[in-house]
């Protein structure tokens, strides 16, 4: 079988999504390294943006526990579609839901403000924060 040229694989792998493509890092160190790339994920943001046919559109909902919730398919349907809705653990340890307030979010990065104290640049998808102050 034949290997297909790296441009060709890295255009496959950013029309994907993110979820998928954290699950594909393992696959390969190539991939590892092509999927942990900022290039990569500059470039599969874009194409995510561009491609409106495939892209579910969330809403975060500032409740205890934080959740996310598919719009488009919210009310269409008997409820039971597991995606629909998706409850999010808010990041960080030893922090009460209730001092956590959503400063805004952009890119499916979410900026949070825990008691004015502690705040954070946090992306739900891949689990990782970066704390901005505190």
């Amino acid at each position: 079988m034949a290997k297909l040229p790296q441009d060709i694989v890295a255009d496959i792998l950013s029309r994907l999504p993110v979820k998928s493509l954290l699950r594909f890092k393992c696959v390969s160190k190539p991939w590892f390294s092509l999927i942990s790339d900022s290039q990569f994920a500059k470039t599969q943001l874009k194409q995510a943006k561009s491609d409106c046919s495939g892209n579910i559109r969330r809403v975060l909902l500032t409740t205890s526990p934080l959740q996310s919730i598919d719009y488009e398919a919210f009310g269409f349907g008997d409820g039971s579609d597991s995606n629909i809705t998706v409850q999010l653990g808010y990041p960080g340890e030893n922090v009460p839901e209730d001092d956590a307030d959503i400063i805004g979010s952009r890119n499916g990065l979410v900026c949070i403000d825990f008691d004015s104290t502690n705040m954070v640049m946090w992306n739900p998808t891949t689990q990782k924060r970066h704390k901005i102050c505190g």
